[in-house]
């Protein structure tokens, strides 16, 4: 029953990691794309590309970028972790050591 709820957890956890990521992407695009338009409506001023070059570049970097970390958060997902809380206490994996104790 422990491990069935750890893992329900944890998938609750990724998900969310998984909506911030794309809520993130999201507004990382927007940015992007009106850094591409206003260089294309300003193409009358000096220097009128470097908007241009970053909105592309960042959307390019976005496009590569967060498919791999959901990919990565999937997978994830799916390995099964099974959590024994009396495995957890630090002492518990120390074998037991016989040590006479000295009489006086």
């Amino acid at each position: 029953m422990i491990a069935r709820e750890s893992i329900s957890f944890r998938r609750i956890y990724l998900w969310c990691i998984i909506i911030v990521c794309g809520l993130l992407a999201a507004c990382l695009g927007l940015i992007s794309l009106v850094s591409v338009w206003v260089g294309f409506m300003n193409t009358n001023q000096h220097a009128f590309w470097v908007p241009i070059v970053v909105g592309a570049t960042s959307l390019t970097a976005l496009f590569c970028i967060i498919p791999r970390i959901v990919k990565c958060l999937l997978t994830n997902m799916k390995e099964k972790v099974i959590v024994n809380i009396s495995a957890t206490h630090p002492w518990s994996t120390f074998p037991k050591l016989n040590v006479p104790h000295k009489k006086t």
